[in-house]
């Protein structure tokens, strides 16, 4: 979803989509842009982390206690 809104939004400045508007419009959608690269590549460096981590071993649940009341 991240790369299709970020390559609309390019292509929409390609082809002249945000020409007329304000400076303070075009500093948003720069933040906005910037904001969704940096999510994008937080996202893709947990997934990392998480195949980095080793794996815990397989150990039995632990014995439950029943009591009688």
């Amino acid at each position: 979803m991240a790369s299709a809104i970020l390559f609309s939004t390019l292509l929409g400045i390609l082809l002249g989509e945000w020409k007329g508007t304000s400076g303070r419009t075009r500093s948003l959608l720069a933040g906005g842009l910037a904001l969704l690269i940096l999510s994008a590549v937080i996202a893709g460096y947990s997934g990392y982390l998480g195949k980095a981590a080793p794996a815990a071993p397989d150990a039995p649940p632990a014995p439950v206690e029943l009591r009688a009341r």
